[in-house]
């Protein structure tokens, strides 16, 4: 009788001798056959192999002569699976600032309004009160186009304010049980904004009043740090390219060769007027996005000595050149530490 285990076994077997074929050393030991079977053959074969495939070509087969190890492989993802687990940490540290500091200032300065703006009732405000706490649902269309989830959403010159209204508040109510949302006008933005997604949050900043972005903004600066017209701007291009990377790891997407274009150039300012580091203008890569995380969240980061330390152990346990090449991709530079 063929059992379940065996046909998992027959199928690894199968894999690692197609990987043989292709030109992989040692793919027929346990430890290789156990990260296949748990973690699965195609991110090994694909995304782990980029650099040990000629050409640097993912796509192609066949590996490179004299220099392709299944324990490469193994180093590689143990290295990308360390950073990506402490980084996704870092970025829920800035997720929940971040929300703290989008609730204090809407507070702070809507408190003298009325009763409902003290107490932080947003979605029991008039459509004339949302509009002036949150301006830029004049602007900005809430309404996803084509089911797209893009945000912040496109500039529009037709906005319907009442429809744009009704699809932010709902927006606001996302991810509340069905029992609690139907109580949602009785809750204030406190309670609300513990079932906010970071892209959620990124919406609301995006059609805040520009004073109060640029307090949000500079919140996260460090003393003494000068400040240029449109930083507020390139914040939240910021954000957009961190979400961006949450998502990716939630969904246990590869990190070591992420790489970013949209707002890319942006970015780059950001990285060169307040990290003072030069970054491509085309492209941002995890390196950098390692560097501003590290500034955003400096209080209890030690980020890049991680980063430092993985990498470090990577270059000593795979080819020099497969190492070097995949440093530079991520556009890495060795820190003093």
């Amino acid at each position: 009788m063929i059992t379940i285990k065996k046909e998992l076994d027959d199928l690894i077997d199968k894999q690692v001798e197609l990987l043989k074929m292709n030109g992989l050393k040692n793919a027929n030991g346990s430890k290789f056959k156990w990260y296949l079977k748990n973690f699965g053959y195609w991110i090994f074969a694909n995304e782990y192999s980029l650099f040990l495939k000629v050409n640097n070509d993912k796509n192609l087969s066949v590996y490179k002569k004299d220099c392709a190890k299944s324990d490469y492989l193994i180093s590689i993802f143990n290295m990308d699976r360390s950073i990506s687990n402490r980084l996704f940490s870092e970025i829920c540290n800035i997720e929940r600032k971040f929300s703290a500091i989008i609730c204090s200032k809407i507070l702070s300065y809507y408190c003298d309004k009325s009763d409902k703006h003290k107490k932080g009732y947003i979605l029991s405000l008039s459509n004339d009160e949302i509009l002036e706490m949150f301006p830029g649902l004049k602007k900005f269309s809430m309404i996803p186009k084509n089911n797209s989830d893009e945000y912040p959403f496109k500039k529009d010159k037709k906005i319907d304010t009442d429809k744009n209204i009704l699809e932010f508040k709902k927006l606001l109510t996302k991810f509340l049980d069905y029992g609690i949302a139907k109580e949602a006008n009785n809750m204030n933005i406190l309670e609300l904004s513990n079932k906010w997604s970071f892209g959620i949050l990124i919406k609301i900043y995006s059609v805040l009043p520009k004073k109060i972005k640029k307090e949000i903004a500079y919140s996260f600066l460090r003393k003494d740090q000068e400040i240029y017209e449109d930083f507020h701007i390139h914040f939240e291009k910021v954000m957009i390219l961190i979400n961006h990377l949450r998502n990716s790891i939630c969904h246990n997407n590869v990190v070591y060769t992420f790489s970013y274009e949209a707002h890319a150039e942006k970015i780059s300012l950001f990285c060169e007027k307040i990290l003072h580091i030069k970054t491509n203008k085309k492209f941002i890569r995890i390196f950098d996005i390692v560097n501003i995380i590290n500034y955003l969240n400096p209080h209890n980061s030690n980020i890049l000595m991680l980063f430092d330390k993985e990498l470090s152990k990577l270059n000593k346990s795979i080819d020099d050149k497969i190492s070097n090449d995949i440093l530079t991709y991520m556009n890495y530079v060795r820190i003093n530490v």
